[in-house]
């Protein structure tokens, strides 16, 4: 929400206007329009949006806005001087075009009572979009920003600054419209390189580039509207504790559900680097890593799904004079990862409701999702849901680790669900071998976890070493077996 409240501020916010009206009355429909959407942003985020002066002004077949002094107060004390703004927006096949847009090179932000401020700054190449008088959003929208720097600037005695230079930052939308009914919407975001050092002196941090995409499949921009404007209604009915307006505007949102059919969203963030100043010089360096989430509830099938990816890879980790917990690091992290967890045959009523339940206490309507777990689970036993590890790879200097598995939800079951899975482990003998550069005390510590992990695991002489396998099954009665073994027993219970 605070994301559709920032793009709708900057540029074009609320262009809701009938196309056949007159240039003069047009003009002032906008301007209506602008002001009445700046105004019912004040219910978003707690924030209040004030500016000091708009127009809007006909030129041909466009009008000309204007909009300066614009601001937003956070009730929590967070002032935004989001400066003045300047944009053309022509009427065009029932949405609205964006074009010759000039926006401050600085916005400025501070806190009641606090000396503490920050500016972030940038030099703009191009922005323009198209804005949809239905969605109330922009359906494509291309900006294009360089040389982003965001300075900290701590105030009072001290007076430290911190710059982090972003370098370029660019943010795309586009839509395909496949039919009234039905848009299918993408969007990204990049920023990079970025560079920081910490005023302290404590340590230096790059990063190559952080890119966030988001997919959204076959969206209903009706169902989607009128879902966004209820919640922008609930925020408002909770700041003024209207509890019997939150719970009927609570119970409206969940009863719309999905309004996609599905949707993906990833980040990705390559070439990280970060060095420690301390004495021990730390060197932290990830190539790259990805973490990608999705979900899917198709209007024709009964079910929905939802899928979890990390991977990443090159990652370092070194040190001038690594002791400690930092040296067992550098011995045992990852240099490679990937894993894969699906979630298969959810129930589409009941995993929608848990979902707005989440979001209900993240937006803080409510302390806490309230979940009706009996319903769930005999809903998820019903629907035959799926718990797959589909894959765990975890790729060390000195160790491997591999695993896959499966469980389906069974509310009858002692533990609630039924499966099993197998991991393995390669090259405990290495990290047995690299014990003896560790702290005494550790080394005793980590040769226990050997042996423990030794003792519970299937060996197998595997390509010149010793790969351990663990076979775990979870049967109905609830007796978990490791290799076939009840696990309470090998645990000593």
């Amino acid at each position: 929400m605070r994301s559709r409240l920032l793009i709708a501020l900057v540029v074009g916010a609320g262009l809701l206007v009938p196309q056949w009206a007159s240039a003069d009355d047009e003009a002032d429909k906008i301007k209506n329009a602008i002001d009445t959407y700046l105004s019912d942003a004040s219910g978003i985020e707690d924030a209040e949006v004030g500016y000091q002066d708009l127009t809007v002004t006909p030129n041909g077949a466009v009008y000309d806005v204007k909009l300066n002094g614009l601001k937003v107060s956070e009730k929590k004390g967070v002032q935004v001087d989001l400066g003045d703004y300047a944009f053309s927006v022509e009427p065009k096949d029932g949405d609205y075009v964006i074009g010759d847009v000039v926006i401050p090179s600085k916005i400025s932000f501070s806190h009641d009572g606090e000396s503490e401020t920050a500016d972030l700054a940038w030099t703009v190449k191009a922005i323009s979009g198209t804005w949809s008088p239905l969605l109330e959003e922009f359906k494509a929208l291309n900006a294009e920003m360089t040389d982003v720097t965001v300075t900290v600037n701590e105030g009072g005695p001290s007076d430290k600054q911190m710059v982090i230079s972003m370098g370029d930052m660019a943010i795309k939308i586009n839509t395909d419209e496949e039919s009234p009914t039905s848009w299918n919407n993408q969007g990204l975001m990049s920023l990079g390189p970025l560079h920081a050092e910490d005023p302290e002196g404590d340590g230096v941090i790059d990063i190559g580039k952080i890119l966030i995409e988001v997919s959204v499949d076959k969206l209903n921009p009706q169902n989607y509207l009128e879902q966004m404007q209820a919640f922008t209604a609930l925020a408002s009915a909770h700041e003024a504790n209207d509890e019997a307006k939150v719970q009927e505007l609570k119970e409206k949102i969940t009863a719309l559900g999905a309004v996609a059919d599905g949707f993906t969203q990833s980040v990705t963030v390559s070439d990280v680097s970060f060095k420690d100043s301390g004495p021990d010089g730390v060197v932290f360096k990830q190539k790259q890593a990805m973490l990608l989430v999705s979900a899917s509830a198709p209007a024709a099938e009964s079910s929905a799904r939802m899928n979890l990816s990390f991977n990443g890879g090159g990652l370092e980790y070194s040190g001038e004079d690594l002791h400690g917990e930092d040296q067992l690091a550098a011995m045992l992290a990852p240099t490679d990862w990937e894993l894969e967890l699906k979630l298969l045959k959810l129930p589409k009523k009941e995993t929608t409701d848990a979902i707005m339940e989440v979001v209900f206490a993240t937006i803080g309507v409510q302390r806490e999702p309230n979940f009706a777990f009996p319903q769930i689970m005999m809903a998820m036993g019903q629907a035959g849901s799926e718990i797959v590890l589909e894959t765990l790879a975890l790729d060390g200097p000195l160790a491997s680790l591999d695993g896959v598995a499966k469980a389906t939800v069974d509310p009858t079951s002692a533990m609630g669900a039924v499966g099993g899975g197998t991991l393995t482990l390669s090259g405990l003998e290495k990290v047995e071998a690299a014990l003896g550069d560790l702290p005494k005390g550790m080394q005793q510590e980590i040769g226990g976890a050997l042996v423990f992990l030794k003792g519970l695991g299937s060996p197998e002489t595997k390509d010149g070493g010793v790969v351990y396998t663990y076979v775990f099954d979870l049967p109905a009665d609830g007796n978990l077996t490791l290799n076939g073994q009840p696990m309470g027993a090998l645990l000593g219970n």
